[in-house]
């Protein structure tokens, strides 16, 4: 009896191992045949056609008269100072831009009765909302909201100097809000104390004196060592060469000079870098673009392509920008990801990409038939292609217009795998 049940069970197994082989055969050449299909749907999307490199920026501030770079405003190694105008401000000609004071002790009450001005002046506007007749509620929130919103940007991005203008205007818009809801404002004994403190302060600082500006520009404080060079009109009329751009990158540059600040000339600026040849080609002299400065927190500035020089398999490129501002003002050697275009199109695995008759193409599941779509690629990435529908003549019928059935838009669903494909065929 054991012996007869277990020969039915051997039947058993050998049975169901002989049908397992036969369906897994039969899969087999099904998909021999026909190939499984395995397919995603594409979408529209924009791609930025960028190079990382590694450049120098120079500014106009080099001013030379005699053995002096008039552009730096030297002073005397034991100077005591402070700065009047901030970094990336426009100033004139004679403008002050810093006081010397002949003690430690005269920059710190002169420093102190800045911050009570600033102080006294915040509390003064916003006493003067008291005028205020009528304000929008709900304006008001969402003004709030979004100054509030810009100072944690401040903060997160450590951009400080900005801040005490942020923290004054939440200040504003909470003492609207104060006045809306009937709160009488009334600051007049706090800029009062403000007022004698001042006063006392002032007793302290006998004289002070007064450092001007040569020329009008923009002040930097900052000295760096970079400023005498390489001169601003050299670049601007020659551009620069490969060489050149090695040996500026590579030099290790100390600033021992004791100075107020420099002076910024011109508004207009470049950024001059090397690259290989190879993959210069798609720059083209006067074409726009966008650059990226991502260790600093700085992106999209707007540039022109103002010269291209080539010196073998190397390629100097400089690009000329006409925007100015404090963060931009801090920038000399920096890594940085150069914006040569933009494309836009139909994003496609490279799995999917077919070749038919030498032309570059791709399958589309459209119901239970496989379609070739012809496609022209703008742009090829690691993994994947950005591409447009491409119109071929034998695709047109006699009244001229072409055949949509055979052209590419978002949400097709591109084939990425399967055997045999060619255009109609009725697949699963």
């Amino acid at each position: 009896m054991k012996q007869k049940n277990s020969k039915k069970t051997f039947i058993v197994i050998i049975s169901t191992i002989t049908v397992i082989l036969v369906l897994y055969t039969l899969i087999g050449i099904y998909e021999n045949r026909t190939g499984s299909i395995r397919s995603e749907f594409t979408f529209k999307v924009t791609e930025n056609e960028a190079i990382n490199v590694q450049g120098i920026v120079f500014r106009d501030e080099y001013n030379k008269k005699g053995k002096t770079n008039e552009a730096i405003i030297l002073g005397n190694v034991s100077d005591i100072y402070s700065p009047v105008v901030s970094d990336g401000e426009s100033i004139a000609k004679g403008d002050t831009i810093a006081y010397v004071f002949d003690s430690e002790s005269q920059l710190e009450a002169y420093e102190e009765i800045t911050k009570l001005k600033k102080e006294v002046d915040n509390l003064t506007k916003l006493q003067d909302k008291e005028n205020i007749e009528y304000l929008d509620v709900n304006l008001l929130n969402s003004e709030i909201s979004n100054v509030v919103s810009e100072y944690v940007k401040i903060c997160d991005e450590n951009h400080l100097s900005s801040i005490d203008s942020v923290v004054t205007e939440i200040n504003y818009k909470i003492a609207s809000k104060q006045i809306i809801a009937g709160k009488k404002l009334n600051f007049s004994s706090d800029i009062e104390k403000l007022s004698r403190k001042i006063k006392k302060l002032n007793k302290k600082i006998k004289e002070k004196k007064e450092i001007k500006a040569p020329f009008a520009g923009y002040f930097v404080s900052h000295i760096d060592g970079y400023e005498s060079l390489c001169k601003y009109s050299d670049i601007s009329e020659n551009g620069i060469s490969p060489d050149n751009v090695e040996k500026l990158l590579s030099q290790e540059i100390k600033s021992s000079e004791k100075a107020y600040g420099k002076i910024i000339n011109q508004h207009s600026w470049f950024f001059v870098f090397n690259m290989k040849f190879t993959d210069s080609s798609k720059l083209k002299l006067k074409n726009s673009v966008t650059v990226d400065f991502p260790e600093k927190g700085i992106e999209n500035v707007p540039m022109t392509i103002s010269s291209i020089n080539r010196d073998g398999n190397k390629v100097a490129v400089v690009l000329k920008c006409m925007t100015m501002n404090e963060d931009l003002l801090g920038l000399r050697i920096e890594n940085a990801k150069v914006n040569i275009s933009n494309h836009t199109g139909c994003k496609i695995n490279s799995d999917a990409l077919k070749s038919e008759n030498g032309v570059v193409g791709v399958y589309v599941h459209s119901g239970n038939i496989a379609i070739f779509k012809p496609i022209e690629v703008l742009y090829s990435a690691d993994g994947y292609v950005v591409a447009q529908p491409l119109i071929l003549n034998e695709e047109k019928n006699n009244g001229g217009a072409a055949d949509s059935s055979h052209t590419l838009k978002p949400y097709d669903k591109i084939i990425l795998k399967g055997r045999n494909l060619y255009d109609g065929k009725v697949i699963s």
